[in-house]
């Protein structure tokens, strides 16, 4: 009574008010007035205490006792020596120890910005590869182009532009995991420890312009010397490492190591290099075809319309453009219609990879069949079930004198009743279930 029931009064008003009689006479408890509709993003829920009790850490380090010390210090039950632990169970405050403060670790938002701080690396692949097939793309269409325009004068510059893409990834994700980060994992206090996780994490934040920094400067140099400068391809391979480090942070790197509740599994190094070629294979093919059968005919058909692309529009003279109807239009088609393919581009590669996985079954069936392709393609799979019932599963079962694989009442009175169950879901006959 002094050590569950406390902890089941905590659990109860955290969402409840009260227990009313329902018509049928049995409890009815009655949810707080907010939590009708649904949860609030910082009301604790069985999740988290369920990870609290989960992680010792962090259970040591938020049970605290009812009574406090003279100097006011909050006493954890972990810093009392071992003997004495069972004896204060009944001396902890279950209402500050349980409290969401101290076990929300993930709010539970209710917006698009979880699921993107869980599937930003996907993200980010698909639009860096999405970019990179526009810029091939328009390589087909050179032309006389104003000399400052915004995109760069040169195919290396214009293609600098993708680097781009790692501070706008870096803060809208850093953006995200604030918005879901819970009152458990965030800076709640002003020691030592968590000022130096402050700092830590303001100089990772500001880590992500450097793309951006040396993408100016690289226009920059372009502006002065031409797209043909010696310093500006030292600046360029500069920004392009840069970048690549930056896509690479997103991409091989997805959470950090606040975000992590337990470590990742282990995984063999085989397994690793083949689940990578696996993603290499499928997303190579995936953005190949794409490419060619639909990137670049969307290209073809914007320079076709004759629409104002932005990226070869003089810089200068972007600003005189703007309130044009005309070219406002344009911007808007030519927006619409890569919207449009960047949907079907990232739509696709669920498609891929059930035909990737397709693939690679057939190979590691045939693989874990010692490579018998032709038993595999001629044999009747079906009439072979008894047998290989008999030897997987009722290895028990005798073996006839001539070799032959016996038919044993257990297996037929299993096969009976998988065969029923197969009518009864409609997946066979009436004639099928005689045969």
């Amino acid at each position: 009574s002094r050590i569950v029931r406390p902890i089941y009064t905590v659990v109860f008003d955290e969402w409840h008010t009260q227990v009313d009689i329902a018509p049928n006479g049995k409890d009815a408890k009655k949810l707080k007035e907010k939590l009708q509709r649904y949860l609030p993003p910082d009301v604790a829920n069985y999740d988290d205490w369920n990870e609290l009790f989960y992680d010792p850490a962090r259970l040591a380090e938020s049970l605290v006792l009812d009574n406090p010390s003279p100097d006011a210090v909050d006493v954890k039950l972990f810093s009392l020596p071992p003997g004495e632990h069972y004896a204060a169970l009944h001396n902890i405050n279950w209402r500050r120890s349980l409290s969401s403060t101290k076990t929300k670790t993930h709010r539970e938002v209710h917006s698009l910005l979880g699921v993107y701080a869980s599937i930003h690396r996907v993200v980010l692949l698909h639009v860096a590869l999405f970019l990179a097939c526009i810029f091939f793309a328009s390589a087909h269409h050179e032309q006389k182009f104003a000399v400052h325009s915004m995109g760069g004068q040169s195919r290396a510059v214009r293609f600098a532009t993708i680097g781009l893409l790692v501070p706008i990834h870096g803060f809208s994700w850093v953006y995200a995991r604030w918005e879901v980060t819970g009152a458990a994992l965030s800076i709640n206090s002003c020691s030592n420890q968590e000022i130096l996780r402050t700092v830590r994490s303001l100089v990772c934040a500001l880590a992500w312009l450097i793309p951006a920094l040396t993408y100016r400067w690289v226009r920059k140099l372009e502006h002065e010397e031409g797209p043909l400068g010696g310093d500006l391809r030292i600046a360029l391979l500069l920004h392009y490492a840069v970048s690549a480090i930056g896509i690479g942070i997103g991409l091989f790197i997805p959470v950090y190591r606040s975000d992590m509740l337990w470590p990742f599994t282990p995984t063999p190094l085989q397994v690793s290099i083949g689940r990578y070629l696996f993603w290499i294979l499928v997303l190579g093919v995936k953005t190949w075809l794409s490419y060619h059968g639909l990137i670049k005919q969307i290209y073809q058909v914007i320079v076709t319309m004759k629409l104002s692309r932005i990226m070869r529009e003089a810089s200068l003279s972007v600003t005189e453009f703007v309130l044009n109807p005309s070219w406002t239009r344009d911007v808007l088609e030519e927006s619409t219609l890569w919207a449009v393919t960047l949907f079907l581009f990232l739509a696709d590669t669920q498609f891929w990879f059930t035909i990737g996985c397709t693939v690679l079954g057939v190979f590691v069936h045939i693989a874990q069949r010692s490579c018998e392709v032709c038993s595999f393609l001629t044999e009747d799979a079906v009439a072979a079930i008894p047998a290989r019932f008999r030897r997987k599963v009722l290895s028990y079962v005798n073996i006839r004198d001539d070799g032959k694989d016996s038919m044993p009442m257990p297996f037929i009175e299993v096969w009976d009743r998988i065969i029923e169950w197969l009518r009864y879901e409609g997946k066979i006959t009436n004639r099928e279930l005689g045969d």
